[in-house]
C-alpha cells in the first residue's frame, strides 16, 4: 500500500481495528518506507483500538510528529510508543517528550522496543529495558547508561 494516500490507510487500518487491536509501525523514509504525516497520525490515534506505534526515530521531526498526534488526539495513556532504532535505544528509553497540548502540558516516553537484536539477545534486552526504566523511576540518569547510549 505504499502508494496509498491516507483515508485509504486510515480506512484500512480501521477495518483490521474492528477485528484485533492495532499497532502501527512508522517504516520512515529513511529505512525505505514512507512519509506519513502529523495528520495522518492525529486520525490514526483517534482509532479506539490503537494499542501501540513503533516508531523508528531516525528522523525526530517525524518522530515528533507520531508522539504529538498521540497526545492531541488525548491518548497518551492508551497508546504505547516503541522505538524502533537500533542506534538509540537507550536515549529512546530514557527521552520525555512535554507536548502542548488544550489540555495543557502531556508527557510521553517510548516505554520499550521492537528491535531486531531485541529477539536474538532477550536476556540483555529485558536487563537493559529495566535498567532505564529503573533510572527513569528513581529520577537520575547514570553516566553508565549515556554511555551504553553512545556505543
Amino acid at each position: 500500500m505504499k502508494e496509498a494516500d491516507d483515508e485509504i490507510l486510515l480506512e484500512h487500518c480501521r477495518a483490521v481495528a474492528r477485528e484485533i487491536p492495532l499497532m502501527g509501525f512508522y517504516l520512515q523514509p529513511a529505512i525505505g518506507g514512507r512519509m506519513l504525516s502529523f495528520q495522518f497520525w492525529r486520525r490514526f490515534a483517534e482509532i479506539r483500538n490503537v494499542a501501540a506505534i513503533k516508531i523508528a526515530p531516525f528522523n525526530r521531526y517525524q518522530t515528533l510528529d507520531v508522539v504529538r498526534a498521540v497526545a492531541e488526539a488525548g491518548r497518551a495513556t492508551d497508546i504505547a510508543l516503541y522505538t524502533g532504532n537500533d542506534d538509540t535505544i537507550v536515549a529512546d528509553l530514557l527521552t520525555e517528550y512535554a507536548i502542548p497540548a488544550a489540555s495543557g502540558k502531556v508527557r510521553i516516553r517510548i516505554v520499550g522496543g521492537l528491535l531486531g537484536q531485541w529477539a536474538c539477545w532477550t536476556q540483555s534486552a529485558v536487563r537493559l529495558l529495566a535498567e532505564c526504566r529503573n533510572a527513569w523511576a528513581a529520577g537520575v540518569v547514570p553516566a553508565q547508561l549515556l554511555t551504553r547510549a553512545l556505543r
